[in-house]
C-alpha cells in the first residue's frame, strides 16, 4: 500500500513540475507580512533590549561588526558612495561587497543616525530580506502558503539550520541553556541565531535565496524571461559573496550533468550570469595583483597548505546529503538544482584537496547547511500525506510548533544578546566612549589622524571620529599592509601604551598561537620569525621613539585612566582629555 501510495505521489508530482508556477495571492502577502514581523523581531531584537537597558539602541555583536563599520564609516564621513581602507590616511581599497555595506550607510546618513547606528540599518534589512527570501522559496517548492509561513519561522529561529541538525538540536540546547548549562556558547561572541550574524549571512543570505527562488521558476517553465531574471539572479552573487556564487556556479555544472531535461536552461543561466558577474571577479583580481602579496594569506585566503590537511567532514551533512540524493534521483527529480547546491558547497569545503588553498573554507556552511534543511523539509513535507492522520490535529501539530519555536526563538536570542561575553563588553565599551567622548567633553579628533593606544577606545574613534587606527583587526585584513608594516604597527602601539619590552614579547607569543589565521598558527618556525620580526622592531622604536611617530603619522594616543604615564608623553605629548575612563593625548610634535 504504501509503495502504490509513492508511486502515485511522485506520478502526481512530476505531473505537477511540467509547467509550475507561482502567483502570490492574498493569503501570500498576509504570510510574507507576518514572516517579516518575526524576522525583523529577531534581528533587532538586541537593539531594543539594550535600549531598555541604556537608553541607547546600540548593540555591538563582535568583533566583526566593529570591522565592517569601520569600513562603512569611511563612506559616512567621507564620501557616502565609496568605501575605503579605515587604516590609511585617504582611499584605499577594500574586499567587502560595496553592495551589502552602502545602503545602510546612505539610509544613517538619510536619518541623521550615528555611524555606529548603521549596524541596526543592516539589521532591519536582514529581517524584512531574508523572512522575505525564505517565504518565495519555501512557498514554491511547498506549494500552501501556510505551510510555508511555518518552515520560514522555523528557518528563521532553529539554531541548528547552518548544521544541518534542525529541530533537536534547538530544543536541546535551549533546554541546556534554561537549565545553566550553556557549554561555552556565552563564552566569546554570539553562537546561537548565527543565521542573524552581519554581514553574512543576514545582509548576503536574501541573495542566494532568490537566486533559488528565480531558478526554480526557469527550471519549472524555461521562458526567456525567466531564464534571464534566473541568470540575473546568478550574475549578483558575484558582488556579494565569494562563498555563494562559488557554489552556485559548480551547481550549475552538476545539474548540467545529473538534470538532461533542462541542461539548457543550467547552460543558459550559467553563460549569462557568468557575464554579469565577470566584472566583479576582473575587479577583485585587479585589487588582488595590486596590493601587496602578504595580506590575503595572512587572513587564510589562498594560503597554501597541503592537500589533505585540514579537512572539513561534517558526518551529518555528508548523510543527509547522500540520503537526500537517492529520494531526489529516484522520485523527485525536480529538486535536483537544490541538491547540486549543496553538494557543490560541500565539495568546496575541502577544495584543497584539488587546489592545496585555504581559502577560510568552513563559509560554505552558509551555503549547504540552509540548502540541505531545506531539502529534508521539502521531503517531510512530501511524506507526511501518506501517513493515515487527521487534518485538523496536524495543522493544530503545525502552529503549535511554530509557535514553540517563535517562543524559544526569541527567549535564545535574548539571552545571547544580553549574556555573550564578547557582545556585553563590546557595548559597554562604545557606552564608555560615547559618554567620555561626547557627554563630557567638546574636544574632537582632528578628522583621518592616527590614533592608537587602548584597543576598547581605538575602535570607536575610527567609527565616531572618522580616525584611522595604527593596529588592529583592520589593519590585519588591510590590502596596503604587508607583514613587515603590521609587525612594525603592532609594536609600536604596544610602545605607546607603555608595555614593556618583555611583556611585548610574551604576550606576542600567546596572541599569534592563538591566532585563527595566518602560517604562523601552523608552523613554529614562521611563528618564531614573526615574534622576532616584532621584537626587531620593537626595540628600534625604544631606541628612537620620534621616528617610529613621525613615519605612522600618530597623532592621538589612548591610555587607561590609571595607566601610569609612559616616558615617551614628555616629547611633546600634550594631554587634551582626562576622561572617567581614558586619557586622550596629543602628539604635538
Amino acid at each position: 500500500m504504501l509503495k502504490q501510495k509513492l508511486s502515485l505521489l511522485t506520478l502526481k508530482q512530476n505531473s505537477a513540475n511540467i509547467h509550475e508556477s507561482i502567483t502570490l495571492n492574498q493569503y501570500d502577502f498576509i504570510a510574507i507580512f507576518l514572516a517579516v514581523i518575526v524576522g525583523i523581531i529577531l534581528s533587532i531584537m538586541p537593539h531594543i533590549l539594550w535600549l531598555f537597558k541604556t537608553g541607547d539602541f546600540t548593540w555591538i555583536a563582535d568583533n566583526d561588526d566593529l570591522l565592517y563599520l569601520s569600513t562603512a564609516s569611511t563612506a559616512y564621513h567621507n564620501h557616502i558612495m565609496s568605501l575605503g581602507d579605515p587604516v590609511v590616511i585617504t582611499g584605499g581599497s577594500t574586499v567587502y561587497p560595496w553592495i551589502q555595506l552602502i545602503p545602510g550607510v546612505i539610509l544613517a546618513k538619510l536619518f541623521a543616525l550615528n555611524p555606529i547606528n548603521i549596524n541596526f540599518i543592516w539589521r532591519i534589512w536582514a529581517g524584512i530580506s531574508v523572512s522575505t527570501g525564505w517565504y518565495l522559496v519555501t512557498r514554491v517548492y511547498l506549494k500552501n502558503s501556510w505551510v510555508a509561513l511555518g518552515v520560514t519561522v522555523i528557518f528563521m529561529t532553529d539554531i541548528g539550520i547552518n548544521s544541518c541538525s534542525l529541530i533537536f538540536n534547538h530544543f536541546i540546547t535551549a533546554t541546556n541553556i534554561a537549565v545553566g548549562n550553556t557549554g561555552g556558547l556565552l563564552q566569546t561572541n554570539p553562537k546561537l541565531l548565527d543565521q542573524w550574524r552581519l554581514i553574512t549571512p543576514g545582509m548576503s543570505m536574501v541573495y542566494l535565496l532568490v537566486h533559488i527562488w528565480l531558478f526554480r521558476l526557469a527550471l519549472t517553465k524555461p521562458t526567456r524571461n525567466r531564464i534571464i531574471l534566473a541568470a540575473a539572479s546568478f550574475g549578483v552573487l558575484f558582488y556579494v559573496y565569494f562563498y555563494f556564487w562559488t557554489a552556485a556556479t559548480f551547481a550549475l555544472l552538476i545539474g548540467i550533468l545529473l538534470d538532461d531535461n533542462h541542461r539548457k536552461t543550467y547552460l543558459s543561466t550559467g553563460i549569462l550570469g557568468i557575464i554579469f558577474g565577470l566584472p566583479q571577479v576582473i575587479i577583485n583580481a585587479l585589487v588582488k595583483n595590486s596590493s601587496n602579496k602578504e595580506w590575503l594569506p595572512r587572513i587564510d585566503f589562498f594560503l597554501p597548505i597541503p592537500h589533505f590537511s585540514e579537512l572539513l567532514i561534517p558526518k551529518l551533512a555528508l548523510s543527509l546529503l547522500f540520503l537526500t540524493f537517492l529520494w531526489v534521483i529516484f522520485r523527485r527529480k525536480d529538486l535536483i538544482h537544490l541538491w547540486a547546491l549543496a553538494a557543490s558547497a560541500l565539495l568546496l569545503t575541502n577544495h584543497q584537496i584539488v587546489t592545496g588553498l585555504q581559502i577560510q573554507n568552513f563559509h560554505w556552511n552558509y551555503c549547504y547547511g540552509p540548502v540541505i534543511s531545506l531539502l529534508l523539509i521539502v521531503i517531510v513535507t512530501e511524506l507526511i500525506p501518506l501517513i493515515n492522520f487527521w487534518k485538523k490535529p496536524l495543522l493544530l501539530c503545525g502552529i503549535a510548533l511554530s509557535s514553540l519555536y517563535i517562543t524559544t526563538g526569541i527567549w535564545l536570542r535574548s539571552v545571547e544578546v544580553t549574556q555573550t561575553k564578547e557582545s556585553v563588553e563590546l557595548t559597554n565599551n562604545y557606552h564608555k566612549y560615547y559618554q567620555q567622548r561626547f557627554k563630557d567633553s567638546n574636544f574632537r579628533l582632528e578628522p583621518r589622524a592616527v590614533v592608537a593606544g587602548k584597543k576598547e577606545f581605538v575602535d570607536f574613534a575610527v567609527i565616531m571620529e572618522n580616525q584611522r587606527l595604527l593596529s588592529g583587526y583592520s589593519v590585519m585584513v588591510s590590502p596596503t599592509i604587508d607583514n613587515a608594516e603590521w609587525d612594525a604597527r603592532i609594536a609600536l602601539n604596544a610602545y605607546l601604551e607603555g608595555i614593556d619590552r618583555s611583556s611585548f614579547i610574551v604576550q606576542q607569543k600567546i596572541d599569534l598561537m592563538a591566532h585563527k589565521f595566518g602560517p604562523w598558527r601552523r608552523n613554529k618556525q614562521i611563528l618564531e620569525e614573526r615574534v622576532q620580526s616584532r621584537q626587531k622592531y620593537f626595540d628600534e622604536i625604544v631606541a628612537d621613539p620620534v621616528k617610529a611617530f613621525k613615519k605612522f603619522q600618530v597623532k592621538y594616543v589612548a591610555l587607561s585612566q590609571n595607566a601610569k604615564s609612559p616616558e615617551y608623553l614628555k616629547l611633546g605629548w600634550k594631554l587634551q582629555q582626562n576622561g572617567a575612563y581614558w586619557q586622550v593625548w596629543e602628539n604635538k610634535l
